[in-house]
């Protein structure tokens, strides 16, 4: 395995000399491994990696855009180099590698749809099965701080973003379609203000006219896993941009930032200077989530004015957030609701578990019963959807059944807020099962006084009770699901007194 240093091919390191010269030899040389010493490097014209390229620079080695060069498409401070059987096997670890947004031509076109226009982006891979990027920084980036599109097979670690100078645009990691297979660990913005768009955006679909996009395409993204996400004041954490191509299988876990706009933002760009469809064009909603999970999302906003911090207006299918939580004392806005759902079709699921979740209802929504956290719900509010008593039953359609419980989740018009499922009062487990039943998956709880609870419709292979457990008031049975003859996933608690059915409410008001 050859090894070569950029001094050895004439890198002068004195931020003065243009050592992209030098820097492409190296890494044309057929040298595996091109080893930037410490220095300040002045690049004037774009650095192409082969495949099976390890590039390893020092933790002070600063690699800088040049600001008297003038741009066009197709520049970068540094990408993978255009291979017709692929680029594949490229690693990059370490260094600054700094976009100098301040220099006198590393600003942003006036004119965002010119075809010949700079993107200015800073980082750019395209096409490249198996990516490492490991402990490194990028700086100063007049748009995009690295641009990722049709990568398959990546690990991203220890990945720092700052800028002296808020600018439009600036996202820190920026996928486009076609990103699939990766694992990315511990992302932070580690200046103020940083990053001043999406921390991670993952866009599936976008304006492919504009000229951070170009020469990018559209297409799924799957099979992701972040762990680690950090910000103290960036513009968005999350976006999940998709209209018509597929964002599935994507896991988030150990997200903790402050943000000026969302934490979560799948609004479909509908606000955007470039929106990608017309609302009327497409009455059942576009998008196309699947199975996207969150395990640990704490945030809060950084400014006064602004939206919901979790925006859904795209159909997603398994949609999970768990472990939530708000900071209500660094929150900017502690009035404005945590979460908006519109433009999605029915069914679509969230999960959440704030200790208050507060919600921008569509205009439609009904008013129903509430009760606070811990009243069967791990966290959030019960509403009662259906109550104790005769009903039209929304399964078999038979006039005058009997209704011997409450059907309850937290529902907001077409959105359905789930969480665990706890027991209503300290008593003893009489039945904890997985049953095929019309109940699915149920707990039954004897209480003093002649009183029996029951719980139904669980999540198959969630319960945390075995019968003759003793539970206390506000203990985990296990979590809310579709399981049983159910036509969505909610809750259906029965309350029994000496052995008849009573309307479970005022026990539930009387704990409220």
């Amino acid at each position: 395995m050859k090894r070569l240093s950029v001094k050895d091919c004439g890198a002068l390191g004195d931020g003065l000399a243009d050592d992209a010269p030098a820097f492409q030899r190296a890494l044309d040389s057929g040298a595996t491994t091109i080893r930037v010493p410490r220095g300040t490097y002045r690049i004037a014209s774009t650095l192409r990696v082969r495949s099976g390229t390890t590039l390893v620079a020092a933790a002070d080695a600063r690699v800088f855009s040049c600001g008297e060069t003038p741009k066009r498409r197709g520049d970068f401070l540094l990408t993978n180099a255009e291979d017709p059987h692929g680029c594949r096997d490229i690693t990059l670890r370490g260094g600054i590698w700094d976009g100098n947004n301040p220099g006198r031509c590393n600003t942003k076109p006036s004119d965002l749809f010119d075809p010949d226009a700079w993107s200015g982006v800073v980082l750019n891979f395209d096409g490249v099965r198996n990516l490492r990027l490991e402990n490194l920084t990028v700086a100063n980036s007049v748009t995009y701080n690295i641009r990722l599109c049709r990568i398959d097979g990546f690990s991203f670690r220890h990945i720092r973003f700052q800028s002296d100078r808020i600018a439009f645009n600036q996202d820190g990691l920026h996928f486009a379609g076609c990103c699939r297979n990766g694992r990315v660990f511990d992302v932070q913005a580690i200046s103020k203000g940083q990053t001043n768009d999406d921390l991670v955006a993952l866009n599936a679909d976008d304006s492919l006219v504009r000229l951070e996009n170009r020469d990018l395409v559209c297409g799924p993204i799957e099979n992701i896993v972040f762990t680690r996400l950090r910000a103290e004041d960036c513009h968005t954490i999350i976006r999940l941009l998709s209209v018509n191509s597929t964002i599935r299988n994507i896991r988030f876990r150990d997200v903790e930032a402050g943000c000026r706009e969302f934490a979560v933002n799948a609004d479909a760009a509908r606000y955007c200077r470039t929106p990608l469809f017309r609302d009327e064009d497409h009455p059942g909603g576009v998008g196309y989530l699947d199975n996207i999970r969150f395990d640990g999302l704490r945030v809060h906003a950084t400014r006064a004015e602004g939206p919901p911090l979790i925006c859904i207006e795209s159909n997603a299918a398994g949609f999970q957030i768990r472990g939530f939580a708000r900071d209500r004392v660094r929150d900017a806005r502690p009035d404005v609701p945590t979460l908006r759902v519109r433009h999605v079709r029915e069914g679509t699921r969230i999960l959440e578990t704030e200790e208050a979740v507060d919600i921008q209802a569509p205009k439609d929504a009904r008013a129903r019963t509430r009760f606070p956290s811990r009243v069967l719900l791990e966290k959030g509010l019960f509403e009662v959807t259906s109550p104790y008593g005769y009903r039209t039953h929304p399964v078999t359609g038979e006039a005058d059944s009997f209704h011997a419980g409450v059907d309850g989740a937290l529902w907001d018009g077409r959105m359905l807020v789930e969480t665990g499922i706890c027991a209503w009062e300290h008593g003893t487990v009489l039945e904890a099962e997985d049953s095929d039943g019309h109940a699915g998956t149920f707990v039954t709880i004897r209480h003093a006084g002649g009183l029996v609870s029951r719980y139904c419709h669980l999540e198959r292979g969630s319960l945390r009770v075995a019968p003759g457990a003793q539970v206390a008031r506000g203990g985990l049975l296990g979590w809310m699901g579709q399981t049983g003859r159910a036509t969505g996933a909610h809750l259906h608690f029965e309350m029994k007194k000496d052995g008849n059915p009573v309307d479970p409410v005022p026990f539930l008001k009387e704990l409220a």
